[in-house]
């Protein structure tokens, strides 16, 4: 790229030379002396690579400090998502998380033992499920309001059997 910008070498011994002003810039960042020499390197890695979009006339110190920050915020950013623990006991002592493939199965059960359900409790049931209200559900079914009540309730307590559960709450548990 230095090809295309006569200058170009002029401005990357320009860059190496104030990798003194941006370590002590780098300081303010950083607390540990390795951290420091990580966010130097970075920036003057970034700038040697992109020594091109450097503007003629504007100050290189400026830029370069600019860059220092904008890769020190990157990576603070980045850090902030991941938690890091210093040994494994510490990393493992959180709840743990199911995955995804148990939720998976038990969702096909729940599918199966809706399924089995008579067609009247089946439909009030899905209805429910779906968010209509029970006056809504009565009159879809043409039926009493009671009777929707009374074929949701006997729908759960089928489903909540054929999951081999004793309630609700721990029907949609996964163990």
């Amino acid at each position: 790229m230095t090809e295309a910008y006569p200058a170009g070498a002029e401005l990357e011994r320009e860059i190496v030379a104030l990798m003194p002003a941006v370590r002590r810039f780098a300081m303010r960042f950083e607390r540990s002396a390795a951290d420091v020499d990580d966010l130097t390197q970075d920036t003057m890695l970034k700038a040697l690579a992109h020594v091109h979009q450097f503007k003629p006339g504007t100050s290189m110190k400026s830029w370069l400090f600019t860059i220092t920050r904008n890769t020190y915020c990157t990576k603070y950013k980045i850090s902030r998502r991941f938690t890091l623990y210093p040994d494994v006991e510490a990393a493992t002592s959180g709840l743990a998380v199911q995955s995804m493939q148990e939720w998976s199965l038990r969702a096909l059960d729940v599918t199966k033992a809706i399924s089995a359900l008579d067609a009247d409790k089946r439909q009030a049931l899905v209805m429910a499920i779906s968010g209509d209200s029970y006056e809504d559900i009565a009159g879809v079914c043409g039926c009493e309001l009671g009777t929707i009540k009374s074929r949701i309730a006997r729908a759960r307590a089928a489903v909540i059997a054929s999951l081999g559960e004793t309630s609700a709450t721990s029907a949609v548990a996964v163990t």
